[in-house]
């Protein structure tokens, strides 16, 4: 894709100022990868402290703090009913927040405390990615192959620390078959679809897509 994109040099060129004079540009993708990390353990804590209906609830606060971080980092302006549906969505997590879950089994202020901070940290990452991908230094397939190699990087070096063994005695590919493959092809088809949603519209109608994505899971439930 890199190699075909209109606006790319081509693939060797592209791939020499990426990791060579522009090495700067392409080590800053790794800012957001690093806040996914943090993220993603925020996550982990919030759902071991509270029940999955609340856990889903409180994450669609990403949505609030997008467009705080859109408007404050990008310059953009929000008109004041999508503020008044976003308050609506604040309103309805406290609520829940307050009137309590019996289904939450550990501690509630914790799990809502590292959700929200995931949240933000969620917020933050997205609304930095756009900025990059929207910048006309790099193609959008340019910018998906540094975030890649960056998760790449991430990716090895905790093997590296947590499991040696994988990478030693020649085992990363050790139970893989063709679903995990699937798997990873669709994901990595998500990741791009992702990366054109934040070039050709915004963050906070990402964030929206996949609220809704959340209610439309739960009907065909």
């Amino acid at each position: 894709l890199v190699a075909y994109d209109k606006g790319s040099p081509g693939l060797g060129p592209s791939i020499k100022r990426m990791f060579g004079s522009e090495l700067g540009q392409t080590l800053r993708m790794g800012i957001p990868g690093l806040l996914y990390a943090a993220q993603n353990y925020l996550f982990f804590v919030g759902i071991s402290n509270m029940s999955a209906t609340m856990y889903q609830v409180s994450k669609q606060l990403a949505v609030v703090f997008t467009a705080l971080f859109w408007v404050v980092m990008l310059k953009k302006t929000i008109p004041r009913d999508k503020w008044m549906a976003l308050s609506i969505l604040v309103l309805g997590v406290l609520f829940v927040s307050v009137r309590g879950d019996s289904g939450t089994s550990g501690n509630i202020s914790l799990g809502l405390s590292a959700v929200v901070a995931a949240c933000a940290l969620s917020a933050l990452a997205s609304v930095y990615t756009e900025a990059q991908l929207k910048s006309k230094t790099f193609t959008i397939w340019e910018r998906n192959v540094q975030l890649s190699a960056i998760g790449i990087a991430f990716g090895l070096l905790t093997i590296l620390v947590e499991e040696p063994e994988l990478l030693l005695e020649g085992e990363f590919f050790r139970g893989y078959h063709l679903a995990t493959i699937g798997i990873a092809l669709l994901q990595s088809l998500g990741g791009m679809v992702t990366s054109a949603v934040l070039k050709y519209a915004d963050s906070v109608l990402k964030c929206v897509a996949k609220s809704a994505v959340v209610g439309i899971s739960a009907a065909m439930s």
